[in-house]
């Protein structure tokens, strides 16, 4: 009879074990699904931020195509144009703890993105203009959105000490005009 209540005892305790063990592996899955949407919402904020930049360069753009050409041009990147949200004079942090990126909003360090334009043709092909000293520019329009929480450092584009951050592209091809220009 002592060694059945001994055996209970066992048994118990080696079902309590792999219960125990059960469980430690479940809180980890948990943490590392809890990781992995956060990072995906991450890469979806940075990616609107890239899309709303180049939507917001694109609005400044056609609201006076010339003065934004001189405007862009008088800060470039290897020689070409380059537009930043701070160019743009846009205030996109809200005032409360829970503003347009969430409640780690008041933590956020890097908010950015930069509009480079590229691959410059100066044409006049676009119906209803003559060709009389007025062009329209094609541009390749690719806007870099950094979004993160951390600290910013570096220039040219280059995010150093962030704890956590994600850099998306987005690009398109527009026509800026109609600006003079000699063909």
């Amino acid at each position: 009879m002592n060694r059945e209540r001994g055996s209970v005892l066992f048994i118990s305790m080696l079902l309590t074990l792999v219960l125990t063990g059960l469980l430690v592996l479940q809180v980890e899955k948990t943490s590392t699904e809890i990781a992995l949407v956060g990072n995906a919402r991450f890469a979806k904020v940075g990616y609107f931020l890239a899309d709303s930049g180049l939507t917001a360069t694109l609005a400044k753009a056609a609201s006076d195509p010339q003065s934004f050409l001189t405007f862009a041009q008088a800060n470039q990147v290897d020689g070409n144009p380059k537009i930043t949200l701070t160019d743009l004079g846009l205030d996109i942090y809200g005032n409360d703890y829970v503003d347009i990126f969430g409640p780690e909003g008041w933590a956020l360090g890097i908010v950015n993105f930069e509009t480079v334009l590229t691959d410059s043709i100066d044409t006049n092909r676009v119906p209803g203009f003559s060709a009389n000293g007025i062009c329209f520019k094609r541009y390749v329009w690719t806007t870099t959105g950094q979004y993160g929480i951390g600290e910013q450092s570096g220039g040219s584009g280059v995010v150093n000490n962030a704890f956590r951050v994600t850099i998306k592209k987005s690009r398109t091809i527009g026509f800026l005009g109609p600006v003079n220009c000699p063909l």
